[in-house]
């Protein structure tokens, strides 16, 4: 799935940041995203 999205984000010249999950910071992204998250620039219609 990680692979799709990094696809997807190439396409749009978007850039792609992969959180580790070996500290708590990451730990807890995962957790409260699904380990999936996004910052948007412009709003989503």
């Amino acid at each position: 799935m990680a692979r799709e999205y990094e696809q997807r984000a190439e396409d749009i010249e978007a850039d792609v940041l992969v959180v580790p999950t070996d500290s708590e910071d990451g730990e807890r992204f995962e957790a409260g995203f699904d380990g999936v998250g996004a910052l948007l620039r412009f709003p989503v219609e």
